[in-house]
């Protein structure tokens, strides 16, 4: 792990302390939880916003994708956290964003979920919605 990847994690990781925040999913102490990364992306969106906010959000999504399928998240928290997440850059409507659904992909894959399981994940988590549900498997196969 390169020194730019720690102090990235460890802020991640911190965040929602320094905050007054708590995780809504149990995590070991190796691992940030999904409220982290919404948390910390919320106090950076100030500084981010100057250095074009899409990339960095598409770049939050896989993260936030990634604890998720290591933590095996509810949709419920992921949805929230997704919202809180897009909140805190400024983006309007994640949800019709197809950048937002191929992100989530990517980092369900990065965070050990095979085709199947993507395909499980996103069922639960968008259960009403088809498109939703190819854009998540899209990512995770790209």
């Amino acid at each position: 792990m390169n020194a730019h990847r720690l102090v990235v994690f460890a802020f991640v990781a911190a965040a929602p302390f320094a905050l007054g925040c708590q995780p809504l999913l149990d995590s070991s102490a190796s691992s940030a939880s999904i409220w982290s990364i919404s948390a910390s992306s919320q106090s950076l969106s100030a500084s981010s916003a100057t250095t074009g906010v899409a990339p960095r959000f598409v770049a939050d999504v896989v993260q936030l994708g990634h604890v998720a399928a290591q933590q095996d998240a509810a949709p419920s928290e992921l949805l929230r956290a997704l919202g809180d997440l897009a909140l805190g850059h400024g983006v309007a409507d994640w949800e019709l964003l197809d950048a937002s659904y191929l992100a989530l992909g990517e980092g369900l894959r990065q965070g050990g979920l095979d085709p199947t399981g993507v395909a499980a994940f996103a069922r639960r988590t968008f259960p009403d919605d088809a498109r939703a549900q190819q854009l998540v498997a899209r990512g995770a196969a790209s």
